[in-house]
């Protein structure tokens, strides 16, 4: 049998008359096995044929080398109706087929080579035996992570293969484990090696090592119901609630109560668990299935997985569908936070590295923090000593700018040369820098980090030849490990290797490129801009404190409120982009969040730092948050009465020269901030700076922290009745 998905193999077996039959997952279309509708009817059409040739064994492998199956189709589930009614048939078709397998009257073995996730796993525990590959390196059930849970017998089957609470481990939180820790939860019964049925070998590479368990008697027939072993612990009541108990606090602890899934999961294991019965566990592990894909949480956070596997494919397509494995030079122009984070993850990935800034205690410093961001990888087991040198190897120090000697040292190693500028938002500093950087050099690509300045206004007065050679490449604070997206912006003439090099640098610094329009502030910063206003606006006037704000969005899903947020991201560069923002835009008036950050710089508070003792709109220490700053309420009363004057001239008496003002609900507070965010991000599809909402919901959930299981695809159609409601309360 050879389908689309799928295909069926007969191999001599230890009785002439009863083969060895393989199941090989093998998508034709994708690079990676997906278990959609197509694959399903073909591995029932498998079971239909294998049935009928009475095999000593059945095999179920891949011949993809880094896919034994990634799981659901996502796209399919995402489209599920509502309606359980209507949902509930497809979902127990799937399970009546992962029922045949496990009940099917010969060993089944499942040779899991590579990621194995979901309905992947799921259809692994169906199997008698599963054998794991020693360099897979994830395998697990994550469905929580979509706002759903494993519905194809993973709440059921797991639990009773390695017991209650290290199951709960795994489901609750969408755990993965690689192959050597699965098999000590005996998830897996070994590893083994080359366990790929690569396109072009005959057969199996692992066939001979299976007929040879076979032949010895270490693969037999178990019956469904003999299959799972006894657990000692979690049989009583007592137990059971205790399971419970420290569970939901490990959830409580992670999740602040914003997400609905570990619970709704946690419950359910429990509730199957409970029950000898499988039929029936099964049937209450659809019901909990089905309670949560009808939930915003699922439709909103399979949306995001949706928008990033969407964006990935805009990538691939501007590559042509190959990968660019071509290697780096970079001169990273900025030995400051920023430019240090960006040059030492690049080169903890692969490139070539030289860091240039006039002052040269800059250089020491960045030389000195590079140091400490790799001792501080190895300690944490993330690369080794060996991996660490030979990667601090790859960097360079200096104070000049030879950047004609740095492209040929790049082009005598085939690799990409570019100038990637961290500097301040300064147009005529960067106007600078691009003209001395095109003097310089033929080929090389200059990348800019500008948090708000659009390229169209770095390309002027540049002939079309040297604008082709510039790129935007958007970072966010904090540069490291938190924001996992970075913004491309095209400038008005790039050429295609100016965006294959600024995909690369994205690649290099695992982040997800999204591509987004030329304009101010692009999408994250100009969106972020009114969020940071208005919450400035509310300290300002006394509707309510920094420390209730942050606390207010907290509780709405947001990993940190927008003051926190400021002092992260420095007040001095805070007021730096917001100026040049505001500047770019044209916006004319008072700006409470600019006044605000200018009053506390004019004190010499500067925000987070990581070194010593700070002061910003909290304390730090270390990088640590401490107390709410109480000077605030002093220092917005001042910035009050000055907006209060400049209003006044204006426009006559405003909101903000009355001396009475009332503290506003936490609900209006949660409103007034959300719908900031909301409305800005419809500007930006509407002037087309954002290409697609999902642009949007991707770039506000990672960069800004907006919750990820309201994301902003499925609240804008409540943009307008909010509006309404909002606007009769003020």
């Amino acid at each position: 049998m050879d389908g689309e998905r799928i295909q069926v193999a007969f191999f001599e077996g230890v009785a002439a008359d009863h083969p060895i039959a393989v199941l090989a997952l093998y998508n034709k279309e994708k690079d990676v096995n997906i278990f959609d509708k197509t694959l399903g009817q073909e591995v029932q059409q498998a079971v239909d044929l294998i049935q009928k040739r009475e095999p000593a064994l059945v095999v179920v492998c891949s011949r993809h080398a880094a896919s034994f199956c990634h799981g659901a189709d996502i796209k399919a589930q995402a489209a599920l109706p509502l309606a359980s009614t209507a949902a509930r048939p497809m979902v127990e078709e799937i399970k009546d087929l992962l029922n045949q397998i496990e009940n099917l009257p010969y060993p089944t073995v499942c040779c899991i080579n590579a990621t194995c996730l979901g309905g992947g796993l799921e259809l692994a525990l169906s199997c008698t035996y599963r054998f794991a590959d020693v360099t897979c390196r994830a395998i697990g059930l994550p469905e929580v992570q979509l706002g759903i849970l494993p519905g194809a017998g993973g709440c059921v089957r797991l639990p009773r293969l390695i017991g209650l609470t290290p199951a709960l481990e795994l489901i609750v939180a969408g755990k993965t484990v690689k192959a050597k820790k699965a098999q000590s939860l005996k998830l897996v019964h070994g590893t083994l090696e080359h366990l790929t049925w690569a396109r072009d070998a005959s057969e199996p590479p692992f066939l001979a090592q299976l007929r040879n368990k076979l032949q010895r008697g270490q693969l037999r027939h178990v019956p469904a119901a003999s299959k799972f072993p006894s657990h000692l612990f979690g049989q009583t009541w007592l137990e059971q609630q205790l399971i419970y108990t420290v569970t939901k606090r490990t959830i409580d602890a992670k999740t602040h109560r914003h997400f609905i899934a570990p619970y709704v999961a946690l419950e359910t294991v429990l509730k199957c668990w409970g029950t000898s019965s499988l039929a029936q566990a099964l049937a209450w592990e659809t019901d909990g299935y089905l309670q949560l894909a009808a939930t915003a949480e699922a439709r909103s956070l399979m949306g995001l997985f949706l928008a990033k596997s969407s964006i990935k494919a805009r990538s691939t397509a501007i590559r042509h569908g190959q990968p660019d494995t071509r290697p780096l030079f970079a001169f990273v122009v900025g030995a400051g936070w920023m430019g240090v984070g960006i040059g030492q993850k690049l080169a903890r990935h692969g490139a070539t590295v030289r860091f240039f800034d006039v002052d040269k205690e800059m250089i020491d410093r960045a030389q000195t923090r590079v140091s400490r961001l790799f001792t501080g990888l190895v300690n944490k087991h993330r690369m080794s000593k060996v991996e660490a040198q030979e990667r601090m190897e790859a960097i360079s120090y200096t104070t000049e700018k030879d950047f004609a000697a740095f492209e040929q040292q790049a082009q005598a190693a085939g690799a990409i040369s570019v100038v990637l500028e961290a500097i301040p938002e300064d147009m005529a500093l960067k106007h600078k820098l691009i003209h001395e950087v095109m003097s310089a050099t033929k080929n090389t690509t200059f990348v800019s980090n500008t948090s708000s300045i659009p390229m169209a206004k770095l390309c002027e007065g540049l002939p079309v030849a040297e604008q082709a050679r510039i790129v935007g490449v958007h970072y966010f604070h904090p540069e490291h490990d938190v924001t996992p997206v970075v913004e491309i912006i095209p400038g008005p003439e790039s050429n295609h290797e100016s965006r294959l090099s600024a995909l690369r640098i994205a690649d290099l610094s695992n982040k997800l490129p999204v591509t987004v329009g030329d304009g101010p502030a692009f999408i994250l910063n100009r969106i972020a801009s009114p969020f940071y206003t208005m919450a400035a606006y509310l300290l300002v006037t006394g509707a309510a404190s920094q420390e209730r704000i942050d606390k207010v969005m907290q509780r709405q899903g947001f990993p940190a409120g927008p003051f926190a947020i400021l002092d992260g991201i420095g007040l001095k560069t805070a007021r730096m982009v917001g100026q040049s923002i505001q500047g770019l835009t044209g916006e004319t008036g008072a700006n409470a969040a600019q006044a605000l950050l200018g009053a506390m710089l004019d004190r010499g508070w500067t925000g987070r730092s990581f070194q010593g003792e700070s002061t910003g709109f909290y304390a730090w220490k270390e990088g640590k948050q401490g107390e709410a700053n109480p000077e605030m309420k002093a220092v917005s009363q001042i910035v009050r009465s000055r907006l209060a004057a400049e209003e006044d001239a204006q426009h006559g008496q405003g909101v903000l020269h009355s001396k009475r003002v009332n503290p506003i609900s936490d609900a209006d507070v949660s409103d007034a901030l959300i719908l900031s965010i909301l409305n800005e991000a419809c500007r930006a599809l509407d002037e087309g700076v954002a290409k697609e909402p999902m642009d949007v919901d991707m770039l506000v959930t990672a960069g800004l922290g907006f919750p990820p299981q309201q994301a902003l695809a499925v609240l804008l159609a409540a943009v307008l009745p909010l509006a309404c409601h909002l606007w009769a309360k003020l």
